[in-house]
């Protein structure tokens, strides 16, 4: 015969060896007899309980003495998490990454503190492109944005002024023009050489000229004063013409050839 119940968790042998006990439990109640309530989880009827843990030492474990948990063999851990009921934060200990939503994404902030940042894609730099590409505050202390025709880049002056090169050309040519019909539109040059880059004309006359578009008068024409000469970066394919008020008024021209 038994003087009490012996219940000891010390190891596996001792729990299968000292009494256990199944019962159906109608109501429990706690040291100030209060009633402990309970609930149903997967089929099974569970006490509401306050569990308390103890360390090998039987002292409370609490947040000043915590669960001793040994990893140093190394731990397999599976987690199914779901991104609808789950969370799981980044940090460096003491500070949390953050994101920020974009419509429907999610995007980590990245902080660049670099003060070279080179982004490549292989061996090829990344190509950034945008309809409506906004720079701001640019500071001519620090920042440069090179005008380039994709072979040189558009020269700067200590004063900030554009260096304006003249281009080289590669040929020239001349001719003389007389008006043969005074009151009548006539071509300054009758056949204009390929690839002109300027015209140069010369009013060679005692009276003055006019020149514009075909079919120009000496009423709606650019006047030339006798002796005077115009510029005029004109290609090969516009045609120019003049007008006098005699017969043989006599222009000189000089074609160059890019």
């Amino acid at each position: 015969m038994k003087d009490q119940l012996l219940f000891d968790i010390t190891d596996a042998n001792t729990r299968a060896d000292t009494d256990q006990i199944g019962a159906v439990i109608q109501g429990v109640r706690s040291g100030s007899k209060e009633l402990i309530n309970s609930q149903q989880i997967n089929s099974q009827e569970w006490l509401n309980t306050v569990s308390v843990l103890y360390d090998e030492n039987g002292a409370v474990i609490n947040d000043s003495n915590p669960l001793p948990v040994d990893v140093t063999g190394g731990v397999n851990v599976e987690v199914d998490l779901s991104h609808v009921d789950d969370s799981v934060a980044l940090g460096n200990g003491t500070s949390l990454l953050t994101s920020t939503t974009v419509s429907s994404d999610i995007g980590l902030d990245v902080y660049l503190i670099n003060s070279n940042i080179s982004v490549t894609q292989g061996t090829d730099p990344w190509v950034v492109s945008a309809t409506d590409l906004d720079i701001r505050d640019l500071d001519a202390g620090q920042d440069n944005v090179a005008i380039s025709d994709g072979t040189d880049d558009l020269d700067i002056n200590s004063d900030g002024s554009i260096n304006v090169k003249k281009a080289a050309f590669s040929n020239i040519a001349n001719g003389v023009t007389t008006l043969t019909a005074a009151g009548t539109a006539q071509d300054i040059v009758a056949s204009p050489t390929a690839n002109r880059a300027e015209l140069w004309v010369y009013n060679n006359s005692n009276r003055r000229v006019f020149v514009g578009a075909s079919g120009v008068t000496t009423s709606n024409g650019f006047p030339i004063a006798p002796r005077s000469y115009l510029q005029l970066g004109l290609g090969s394919s516009v045609d120019i013409e003049f007008d006098g008020g005699v017969n043989g008024q006599e222009l000189r021209y000089l074609e160059l050839i890019a």
